[in-house]
């Protein structure tokens, strides 16, 4: 079956993590092409070991580079037949304050927001810029834009945590994806921001979080593939619910 005539799914971010948890989990579905984005072959090896001609290709490509993503979007174009169904933005830094619960802003620098918003913000909009195309000519039409607890200001308020950067980060992503919703809704896209919840991935430092990385995206699939316009612009849980949380589903 050609990738024309598949199901195509674009996961950046993809050589370890939930990156590479979604690409295994869409590769296992049926009539799924995957497409996993990644900064280096040389730090993919796990993700190399998915690749097979007619479920998984692998594409370089480094979110803090937003002037290399014309080349990206026609390899990807080249590889998918022309099309795009989903497109998950899974790629994200932590660091610095962005990665600790206690050192607010006045502890920061510039050099970490600016990589931080590099590589969260301006690398998730300007990629999805570049695919919009071929998005547009898929049959699901569907953008995920990966968030987080710090991305809803009530909730990152009542836990009392910083995580600064990195939670700033993904506010900001949050507006942007509300921003393309209105742009686009009358095109048929549907964007989201998907918290994954608290999973186990090297981001958990503290070895608190209650999620595997497979529980997590399993959730996170299921509501993908309901998905509607409906959710469009909104920040959801990975179960799809409004209310977002770091513990398992009960």
């Amino acid at each position: 079956m050609s990738a024309k005539a598949r199901r195509v799914v674009v996961v950046t971010g993809a050589s370890r993590g939930l990156g590479l948890e979604w690409v295994r989990q869409y590769r296992d579905t049926p009539d799924t092409f995957v497409i996993g984005v990644v900064r280096s072959l040389h730090t993919a090896s796990r993700l190399l070991e998915l690749v097979d001609e007619e479920r998984v290709a692998v594409v370089e490509a480094d979110m803090g580079k937003a002037e290399t993503f014309g080349d990206v979007a026609k390899s990807i174009e080249r590889l998918s037949g022309g099309h795009v169904d989903i497109l998950i933005n899974n790629a994200a830094v932590m660091i610095g304050t962005g990665r600790s619960f206690v050192n607010g802003p006045s502890k920061s620098t510039l050099a970490e927001w600016d990589e931080t918003f590099r590589v969260n913000l301006f690398g998730p909009v300007f990629f999805t810029n570049t695919l919009i195309p071929l998005l547009l000519s898929g049959n699901e039409r569907k953008v995920v834009n990966l968030s987080s607890l710090g991305a809803d200001r009530a909730k990152h308020g009542e836990l009392a945590v910083q995580l600064a950067s990195y939670s700033a980060s993904k506010a900001a992503l949050a507006t942007a994806t509300l921003n393309f919703h209105l742009e686009f809704k009358d095109r048929g896209l549907i964007f989201v921001s998907l918290s994954p919840g608290g999973v186990q991935t090297d981001m958990d430092d503290f070895g608190i979080a209650p999620m595997t990385a497979s529980e997590s995206v399993s959730h996170c699939i299921s509501f993908v593939s309901r998905m509607t316009i409906e959710d469009g612009g909104q920040l959801r849980n990975y179960d799809g619910s409004e209310s977002i949380v770091a513990d398992k589903p009960r």
